[in-house]
């Protein structure tokens, strides 16, 4: 499996005409510390790694993450988790 080509060490000077490194967006320079992108290769990006159940702390955290990761609140601060 391959990294995407943003995802790949741009500190050479080759990197550039590679690709690596390009249209990667830092998650830190925007608001809320979120930006939508793809980090797995296409092999696995529908991937399901975990799958929480809807007790305890999980449902908690899964609700704070679907607000945090649906478009129309990604305006709004994620409230946080008790």
């Amino acid at each position: 499996m391959e990294v995407p080509a943003h995802l790949r060490d741009a500190s050479y000077r080759a990197a550039a005409v590679l690709g690596h490194g390009t249209a990667y967006h830092y998650a830190h320079d925007f608001d809320g510390g979120w930006v939508d992108q793809q980090y797995l290769p296409d092999a696995w990006r529908d991937a399901t790694f975990f799958d929480p159940s809807p007790y305890g702390r999980e449902a908690a955290l899964v609700a704070q993450w679907r607000a945090r990761t649906t478009p129309s609140h990604q305006d709004e601060p994620p409230a946080p988790v008790e």
